[in-house]
């Protein structure tokens, strides 16, 4: 009885292992497929950066079919959520820029959605953290300029993407952070 029972205990220990790695190798395959696909994005945002205007939006454009793309659920919900919103935020704020107000509502509009996509699904606590009252308050056309900016230039060691240099009627961006207004 004793030696099926420690025979037992080894071939339950020996399963475990095996599902134990099976599961931890899973999970640094999805962990390297998932940098494997940010990567893809990197010469899209690369030529967004460096860029003129044309190339700038083509560049934004592509990240967002990108990032809409089935590979692109290898990033969960929340992170292509993440992503989409950078992109269409990035967006709105070139086209805002350049004049294009149509477009740039279009982008803003997205750019809301998928901020508010990427709000409901966190699972780092930001969503216990703020309220949904606060968190929408906050999402004016300023605050999305300014977020924007403050990526880009994060990105970028302290400067704007190339094309704000080529547009003469662009001002460099100042302003404070901007704050929420009570409804």
């Amino acid at each position: 009885m004793r030696a099926h029972i420690r025979q037992s205990t080894r071939l339950f220990a020996a399963a475990f292992s095996i599902v134990t790695a099976a599961f931890l190798s899973g999970c640094a395959s999805t962990e390297s497929k998932q940098l494997a696909f940010l990567h893809g994005s990197d010469t899209f945002y690369r030529r967004y950066m460096d860029g003129d205007v044309s190339q700038a939006r083509q560049s934004l454009q592509q990240i967002i079919q990108y990032f809409h793309s089935a590979d692109a659920k290898i990033l969960g919900p929340g992170g292509q959520a993440h992503d989409l919103f950078c992109a269409y935020g990035r967006l709105y704020v070139l086209e805002k820029r350049v004049g294009h107000t149509d477009d740039a509502e279009v982008a803003l509009t997205e750019a809301r959605y998928w901020h508010l996509q990427d709000y409901e699904l966190s699972q780092d606590g930001w969503k216990t953290g703020v309220g949904l009252h606060e968190f929408l308050s906050y999402q004016t056309p300023d605050w999305f300029q300014f977020a924007m900016d403050k990526l880009d230039r994060g990105a970028n060691h302290g400067r704007e993407p190339k094309y704000v240099e080529n547009l003469s009627h662009t001002q460099p961006n100042t302003a404070l952070e901007p704050t929420p207004t009570a409804p």
